[in-house]
């Protein structure tokens, strides 16, 4: 039998971005990234995002994997929530800091475990997205982009889907 961990590890491993709806209240976003300098690859990592809706509330898991290069120290990274508001900017709706964390190859996964969101109050439009950066062995810090989930929706009443 395989777990949703070592699954991980294996599903999207050929794309940059990949995402998938589980259930109309769970999906996952998996990033494959690959960094470097002017003097070419240095090395790999997958990340990867579960949103779990409970309700009004988007209950999140990071998780991480260390595929090739040096040991990555991560740091200020942060499970943000944004309220997508017709016609206007978006709006946090909460943010929940991780402690730094490391992986290498000989300690290649790192998971949050389950991180609590905030009551989603208003009918709109909702994304939960990771930011982070690391730091490779031996070279300079890197800042990514962030990986964002799949958007999705809470009613005027009810609980929210994707």
């Amino acid at each position: 039998m395989t777990t949703i961990a070592d699954e991980y590890d294996t599903w999207c491993e050929n794309g940059s971005i990949c995402q998938r709806l589980i259930t109309d209240y769970i999906a996952e976003t998996k990033g494959n990234a690959a960094y470097g300098d002017q003097n070419g690859a240095i090395g790999a990592y997958d990340i990867i995002i579960r949103t779990n809706l409970n309700g009004r509330q988007a209950n999140n898991t990071v998780t991480l994997y260390h595929d090739a290069g040096p040991a990555l120290g991560f740091t200020e990274a942060a499970i943000e929530c944004f309220e997508m508001r017709p016609w206007t900017t978006s709006n946090p709706c909460g943010s929940v800091p991780l402690p730094p964390f490391s992986i290498s190859a000989s300690n290649w996964r790192y998971s949050s475990g389950l991180k609590y969101g905030n009551y989603l109050a208003n009918e709109n439009p909702y994304l939960v997205e990771v930011s982070y950066s690391f730091l490779p062995a031996g070279y300079n810090l890197y800042i990514p982009p962030p990986l964002t989930n799949i958007e999705f929706s809470c009613p005027s009443s009810g609980n929210c889907s994707f």
